[in-house]
């Protein structure tokens, strides 16, 4: 989210970008980081972003965040609670 801030201000923050130019900076970074024999990571939101990017050569890619995580669950555990 870092890149997206600081290159793409126009752009509201968020994860799993599909825009065409935050697509084409990723694909700088990783392409650069190959070249240079660093490793490549990402942080992503859905399992299946996370799968591309694995399946892609990323040597690391988080799933979400620890809050999310936990708001998630929680809200979860609310709604059977509830009903």
């Amino acid at each position: 989210m870092d890149l997206l801030i600081s290159v793409f201000q126009w752009v509201k923050p968020g994860l799993d970008r599909q825009e065409p130019e935050m697509i084409e900076a990723i694909k700088k970074i990783e392409n650069a980081c190959k070249k240079n024999n660093i490793k490549v990571g990402i942080h992503c939101l859905s399992p299946s972003y996370l799968k591309d990017k694995l399946s892609n050569g990323y040597d690391l890619a988080t799933l979400a965040s620890d809050i999310r995580i936990y708001a998630e669950g929680l809200g979860n555990n609310l709604k059977e609670a509830r009903s």
